[in-house]
């Protein structure tokens, strides 16, 4: 027995299913969307600076259409590098060898991409992709998200070097990390007469974000 996963329309099969996940091909119009959930970061300068607050929608629960059951005996993950093992391994031991739904399928990846969030990776998110489960075999991808371009406009005072010599340093992390661009933010608020806000745009490959920084000076 198996099951298709297709991003298109059903055909015949011993057991065919049309679901709204997340598909591989989409999967850029999906970190578009996370994108859109985070609000601006913006700091002002304080004499004792206060972290900035990404505020982030709730997010909805993909819809999913519900079928029949299938026995998912293993789970297996592409893209997951930044999450220990042994906390995979915890969130993936609950589904497998069960019979589960296409919701509950579903309700893996969330569950990882939860862990991701929980660990300050604000961009990074789980999915699964069109495939033919055989034999068991569930496969989930993740993307974890990296910083791509930074570019800097409304300076006058403050050079855009220096500007972006400071936000470099987000690229140090592997991923995008939330407490990072916090930090970096936090260092250039502190000078003079600087207050420099960020945006996070979907950059041009695939899990890529750039970070466009506004920044206004009057020195």
């Amino acid at each position: 027995m198996f099951m298709k996963i297709f991003a298109g329309c059903a055909t015949a099969s011993v057991l065919t299913v049309f679901i709204a996940f997340v598909p591989y091909t989409h999967a850029q119009e999906k970190s578009g969307e996370i994108l859109q959930q985070l609000e601006k970061k913006e700091i002002v300068p304080k004499e004792t600076p206060e972290a900035p607050v990404i505020e982030k929608k709730e997010e909805k629960p993909t819809k999913a259409v519900d079928g029949k059951k299938i026995l998912i005996k293993q789970i297996k993950l592409q893209g997951a590098a930044l999450i220990e093992e042994q906390t995979l391994k915890t969130i993936l031991s609950k589904y497998e060898n069960k019979e589960l739904t296409l919701s509950e399928m579903n309700q893996i990846a969330e569950d990882i991409t939860a862990n991701y969030r929980k660990q300050g990776y604000i961009l990074a998110y789980a999915y699964i992709p069109p495939q033919e489960i055989k034999d068991g075999i569930l496969e989930i991808s993740v993307i974890e998200g990296k910083t791509g371009e930074i570019t800097v406009t409304g300076n006058k005072s403050y050079s855009t070097k220096f500007i972006q010599r400071h936000l470099e340093t987000i690229k140090q992390d592997p991923s995008l990390k939330e407490e990072t661009i916090e930090r970096a933010l936090l260092i250039l608020n502190e000078y003079p007469s600087l207050n420099v806000k960020a945006s996070l745009t979907a950059g041009k490959d695939l899990g890529a974000t750039d970070i466009a920084a506004q920044a206004k000076d009057s020195l």
